[in-house]
């Protein structure tokens, strides 16, 4: 079963307005508002239908076991979990061991695993096992993967364009 941002809502949602909640895992301040960007998008365009509750996680804090508890208990919970970053290569150790963590604990079907990955500065190659990594980590989740240009594809042309080549992989098509 795959959760999909335009046509249904989480499960156990009753009334007219569901409640989305969202776990932000992010680098440092500029991924952090690059993920706070995204959540504003997503906020205006369904806004009356659908809100959104958000925590957010900071990489460098996840090596902290109190910590780490509880982002994944958020995570877990969440119908949308974003990983915003812009440094290239493999997560560190202690994100890598979290987002195992969050993975083998994460029982709630569906919801939407969303890559920000990538800079400006940087080729888009760089990221590509990044990408790999959470498009399985969404896969074993039993989660929709939805990299960042396909949502920047559907809003305006001045919506900020996080580079990445690739399309949407639907747990159910794997």
């Amino acid at each position: 079963m795959s959760t999909r941002l335009d046509d249904s809502k989480p499960t156990g949602t009753t009334g007219e307005t569901s409640e989305w909640p969202i776990a932000v895992v992010y680098d440092d301040p500029l991924t952090r508002d690059r993920a706070m960007q995204l959540v504003q998008t997503l906020q205006k365009r369904f806004a009356g239908d659908i809100a959104f509750s958000c925590t957010w996680w900071r990489f460098r804090y996840l090596d902290d076991p109190d910590i780490a508890l509880v982002a994944r208990h958020y995570a877990c919970a969440a119908d949308i979990v974003v990983f915003s970053t812009d440094s290239p290569g493999l997560f560190s150790l202690p994100v890598m061991n979290w987002i195992e963590s969050w993975a083998a604990a994460r029982r709630k079907l569906g919801g939407v695993l969303v890559p920000l990955l990538g800079s400006t500065n940087i080729p888009s190659q760089l990221f590509s096992t990044k990408h790999f990594y959470l498009r399985h980590v969404a896969e074993r989740s039993g989660m929709d993967y939805l990299p960042s240009s396909v949502i920047a594809a559907e809003e305006s042309p001045s919506a900020p364009k996080i580079p990445f080549t690739g399309g949407v992989q639907h747990s159910s098509d794997i």
